[in-house]
């Protein structure tokens, strides 16, 4: 159950290792997270020195409206160095600012996760697929570090590689900064080689039997949403080794993979380049939306929070401070940023509360701009996962390790076998 007010100022300075499993709610086969008050922080950049409170949080983030920044300036939802401020105060240099919000975080399947390893200082766990593995963008407790800690109690990891959201699989973890900073260097060296799973659709036999060695540089097609390319700016080297192991006669296609080198989305990239996107990759050219919609039907289609009340920013002239700086708004897609916002470390005394009311178990912030724009019957169908895409990190082998998950369950339905499996890295 919610606790409402009193743990207002917990929640702004909770660690995701001190989750618990109260903080959570299932809605079907979503994984839902109470809306919580939560305090961003953010030190002065020095465009904005000279410019009022107000001016900066309209330019800044412009998610919200003038109205909305001036009331929480008011009532002491932004401050200034932890403390009360006014609309019209002029920051200086050195300055830090606070945002107290009403945090809605975006949903995420209701699904175990398995541990399949724990040796020497390491834990491995099968991660589910739209599941980010650390806070990042709408998601903080929504995520497989504070999952671990609330409902296997275990905390205080250290993480040894990424994997984007979208993929499931292995995920390597250290209990230690020592063991932690092994295993990057085995990573950024390549001692530790790793093996997927991809399902894509290819009717027409694009891929060939056998061994394919994809070479195609990879670089950066754009910023926002962060989308590389076999092209694009800032070209690295980068090799995949790919080999079909199952065909279905409607073109399903299960296809195994080696990355020889670790570029960002680098396999979800040359699948693209080679003519046959990831199922559910809506970033790399695939059109089938893996999601709720095929588990069950939800009604949803309400937008997220980046998206409501989203406006754009005008731009602001040392010769007129009442006007707007021209800033890009954070991304939909998004992951955080430190350098814009971070966890504040605000004191009791200078936050105002927050006070909540409940709707069906669900607390309401009379002020927040999403709570406001949905009815309060519709509060629990806020936003839908993030898409899942099929790709499955199967194994990782290295130095004194091996570690390896079961198939995936969209391979099994396509009829794949482990007997399929090539066990030897090309």
């Amino acid at each position: 159950e919610y606790m409402g007010d009193s743990r207002m100022l917990q929640d702004m300075k909770a660690d995701v290792n001190q989750a618990e499993p109260s903080l959570y709610w299932t809605d079907g086969p979503l994984r839902r997270v109470f809306p919580y008050s939560y305090a961003y922080e953010t030190h002065l950049k020095k465009r904005w020195e000279g410019f009022s409170v107000l001016s900066v949080f309209s330019s800044e983030f412009p998610h919200f409206s003038d109205s909305y920044y001036r009331q929480g300036i008011e009532e002491g939802r932004i401050l200034v160095n932890g403390k009360r401020t006014k609309c019209d105060s002029v920051v200086r240099a050195g300055d830090k600012l606070s945002h107290i919000v009403h945090r809605h975080e975006m949903p995420v399947l209701c699904r175990e996760i398995e541990i399949i390893y724990e040796k020497d200082g390491l834990i491995a766990v099968d991660k589910p697929s739209g599941l980010p593995i650390h806070p990042c963008g709408q998601y903080r407790y929504n995520c497989l570090l504070a999952h671990l800690a609330a409902f296997s109690n275990i905390r205080n990891l250290f993480t040894t590689h990424r994997l984007d959201t979208g993929t499931s699989g292995v995920v390597v973890f250290a209990r230690s900064a020592a063991v932690a900073r092994h295993m990057n260097t085995l990573f950024e060296s390549h001692q530790i080689r790793k093996q997927y799973l991809a399902h894509v659709r290819d009717p027409s036999h694009v891929l060939a039997d056998g061994f394919i060695d994809c070479k195609a540089p990879i670089g950066i097609l754009s910023h926002k949403p962060k989308r590389h390319g076999c092209g694009g700016e800032l070209q690295k080297d980068s090799r995949t080794i790919f080999k079909v192991i199952h065909r279905k006669a409607d073109g399903d296609t299960i296809v195994q993979c080696w990355p020889l080198t670790g570029r960002t989305h680098q396999i979800r990239v040359h699948l693209q380049h080679l003519g046959t996107p990831i199922v559910g990759d809506g970033l790399y050219g695939d059109d089938t939306a893996i999601g709720i919609d095929e588990i069950e039907e939800d009604g949803g289609g309400l937008p997220s929070l980046v998206e409501t009340g989203k406006r754009e920013a005008e731009p602001l002239s040392e010769q007129q401070p009442t006007k707007k700086l021209r800033i890009d708004a954070e991304t939909s897609e998004s992951q955080s940023n430190p350098e814009n916002e971070a966890q504040s470390t605000v004191t009791p005394s200078s936050a105002a509360p927050i006070l909540h009311s409940v709707v069906d178990g669900v607390p309401v912030d009379p002020v927040c701009p999403v709570c406001q724009s949905l009815r309060c019957s519709e509060i629990p169908l806020l936003n839908k996962p993030v898409p899942q895409i099929r790709l499955h990190a199967l194994r990782y082998t290295g130095p004194q390790i091996d570690i390896q998950t079961t198939l995936p369950q969209w391979a099994i339905d396509l009829e794949v076998h482990s007997s399929m499996i090539v066990s030897e890295n090309p």
